[in-house]
């Protein structure tokens, strides 16, 4: 039994106010309109003169959606009563005012329908410790992303940081590397292959390794050399440019770009974002909002590019 109290009222409310609330829910879900149908009941159930039968994907929990409901519903003198027919199963739902049904439906999982969703990657900008709060929570709200991190000399600690909280890394080649790890022109050959070895094992265990398509190092004429010493050892540079990078944007920005990029690119490709930590944090809402949609945001293989 799923049951939430608000305050008492003796105005009933309209079946209007309580349908635009629950399609405000499940437009918030992308429940589709036509997989909800709307039944007339021979013998009403209290004030409740139909049935609903809402069809929803196995990738909608109902306590996550009944939860919602809850919330949507808070400012409301209802209860909400729900119960599963079966575990993890269909369920029945009902809206009471004053111990009268409003409201009566049913959650029913059918494996035949599915919601459009992008599917994307976070890649989050670090060049220093990260504040293990702002960590903790980042990962309440996106559980999973991978940490871009400058080779600077907070790396180390960084790397720490990512294996306790269970993320994985990928490491930026940019104008800001540590100069323990600089690849310049005027190095010979086997200068640069000795730096090429101590980049991939100092960070062995990076997923990717990511070049900025602007930075000196790749604009030189030694990269093509460096390029082909990281691909003898299995090791491919992957480049910046190819990824949504929405630093150095205003917040307004980063959240119509983010809303965009779920809309555009559903049912196609992995998109892979830059981001910095702190615009990731302020973005907590709209990612909330996009997972309820049923956009997907995981971590990703990435095939090498120039």
């Amino acid at each position: 039994m799923f049951l939430v109290k608000n305050s008492d009222n003796n105005n009933e409310l309209s079946s209007a106010v309580i349908e635009e609330k629950l399609n405000k829910v499940f437009s918030d879900f992308s429940i589709n309109k036509s997989w909800i149908s709307k039944i007339s009941l021979n013998h009403p159930v209290d004030s409740a003169k139909y049935f609903y039968k809402i069809r929803i994907p196995k990738s909608i929990k109902h306590p996550v959606l009944l939860n919602e409901l809850n919330l949507e519903f808070s400012d409301l003198p209802v209860n909400i009563e729900a119960s599963e027919e079966s575990i993890g199963g269909n369920t029945i739902f009902k809206i009471m005012q004053n111990s009268s049904v409003v409201f009566y439906g049913k959650l029913i999982y059918d494996e035949s329908i599915r919601r459009d969703f992008s599917k994307l990657s976070f890649f989050v900008l670090a060049d220093h410790q990260l504040d293990s709060l702002d960590l903790i929570e980042s990962k309440s709200f996106l559980p999973t992303f991978e940490l871009l991190l400058k080779i600077t000399d907070d790396i180390g600690k960084v790397i720490k940081q990512s294996k306790k909280y269970g993320l994985h890394y990928s490491v930026l080649l940019d104008d800001d590397i540590s100069n323990d790890f600089l690849l310049e022109e005027s190095e010979t050959k086997k200068s640069l292959i000795t730096g090429v070895l101590k980049i991939i094992s100092n960070f062995n265990e990076a997923k990717h390794f990511i070049v900025d398509g602007e930075s000196d190092l790749h604009n030189s004429k030694i990269f093509p050399f460096i390029k082909l010493e990281f691909s003898k050892r299995k090791t491919s540079l992957v480049l910046k440019q190819n990824f949504h990078d929405l630093t150095n944007r205003s917040i307004d920005e980063q959240k119509s770009l983010l809303n965009y990029y779920c809309e555009s690119y559903k049912n196609q490709e992995m998109q892979k974002i830059i981001i910095s930590f702190n615009d990731l944090l302020l973005l907590k809402n709209e990612i909330q909002k996009a997972r309820l949609k049923g956009h997907q945001f995981i971590n990703t293989e990435m095939q090498s590019s120039d």
